[in-house]
């Protein structure tokens, strides 16, 4: 682990750097070189790696399979880029060279473009797992990354753009066509007490909801997850109650800025708004993780949001107190978190660490 908090603490020491000289247009060089340098620890870090993220063995795998016809994706364009780099080498280092920096690349983009705490926002992307994740589930943290860099277009209105980059996504990695929907959750004004309603009357439905979406999802493409090992029935409890407490803390926020909300610059309530909807859903769709398979992936999807969301709304908070104490229990329930995910689960498969030069 070591490894990991040595990249993120230097990634952090020039994000902070950047910081201090965004404001002079005389440093602008300097702040896109320390920008640089902030986006390179985890850059190297990931596509350096070797035998590294549990579906390591997956994508060595199909580096061949792909090339030689026997197997493929769904998504087209990934099976593109397989076969694009297998040209150049058989070496399947290339592709995860490549797409950890793609990867990093649109992440770190999207934060130094659109985040309101930019060190804040990386040091999110680090302990809500989006990091570790992108080390295993590289088709979908790719195509998430071009999530998170296009946000901006929702909330700008900017429909084509946005929807265009979404279809690329797509054909990337299908889990993708959630995030079509989200263009409409955009622009609109949403109020806290009726977001609240909306999620009790949800949970009052959960019964009923249960029977339907199963049945639904019975009829897609997907339904063979039913059959698979990914359906393992288990309610994740400890993801829905850190879920619920980051809606919580949204939901809070929201309301402290309805109460000064002519005071604030326009169209940041509707981008508040958004934001706490969006903190809703994983509560939302997690509660079906008992009756339908890879809904964490589902929720992981528009949680993601939160990586700008959070600094949203500390960065806007007045009271010193209650900022310094929603920073407190963010950092610390996610820390925890990451934590009881990599050393009791055993997820995501990431230590040791090894580079690519490493001799198995």
């Amino acid at each position: 682990m070591y490894v990991y908090l040595i990249v993120v603490a230097i990634s952090l020491s020039f994000a902070r750097l950047a910081c201090n000289t965004k404001p002079y247009p005389m440093l602008r060089g300097t702040y896109r070189l320390l920008a640089v340098c902030s986006f390179l620890p985890f850059a190297i870090n990931s596509m350096f790696r070797g035998q590294v993220g549990t579906d390591w063995p997956i994508y060595d795998s199909y580096y061949y399979y792909i090339n030689h016809g026997i197997r493929q994706f769904s998504e087209p364009l990934f099976n593109l880029l397989n076969r694009v780099l297998y040209a150049i080498t058989p070496n399947s280092a290339l592709l995860f060279a490549v797409v950890g920096f793609l990867t990093l690349l649109f992440f770190f983009l999207g934060i130094y473009q659109q985040s309101d705490m930019i060190v804040f926002s990386i040091l999110l992307f680090f302990l809500t797992n989006k990091y570790f994740t992108s080390l295993n589930q590289i088709r979908q943290m790719l195509a998430m990354s071009a999530f998170v860099f296009a946000i901006k277009y929702a909330l700008k209105r900017q429909v084509w753009a946005y929807m265009i980059l979404m279809v690329v996504a797509t054909l990337i990695h299908t889990s993708s066509i959630i995030y079509f929907p989200v263009y409409f959750l955009a622009g609109r004004r949403y109020h806290s007490a009726t977001m609240l309603k909306g999620f009790a009357l949800y949970c009052i439905g959960l019964p009923i909801v249960k029977i339907l979406v199963p049945l639904l999802v019975r009829f897609t493409r997907f339904a063979w997850y039913f059959d698979s090992l990914y359906n393992q029935n288990n309610f994740y409890m400890i993801g829905f109650m850190t879920a619920l407490v980051i809606f919580a803390v949204h939901l809070c926020c929201l309301n402290r800025l309805e109460r000064r909300q002519n005071f604030l610059k326009n169209g940041e309530m509707e981008k508040a708004g958004f934001f706490a909807v969006m903190s809703m859903l994983p509560c939302m769709i997690l509660l079906l993780s008992a009756v339908l398979p890879q809904v964490l992936r589902i929720a992981e999807g528009f949680a993601v949001v939160q990586i700008f969301s959070l600094p949203f709304f500390v960065k806007r908070e007045k009271d010193q107190k209650w900022k310094w104490g929603i920073v407190i229990l963010i950092i610390g329930l996610y820390a925890s978190k990451l934590l009881y995910d990599v050393y009791k689960n055993q997820w995501y498969g990431v230590l040791p660490y090894h580079t690519v030069f490493f001799k198995y």
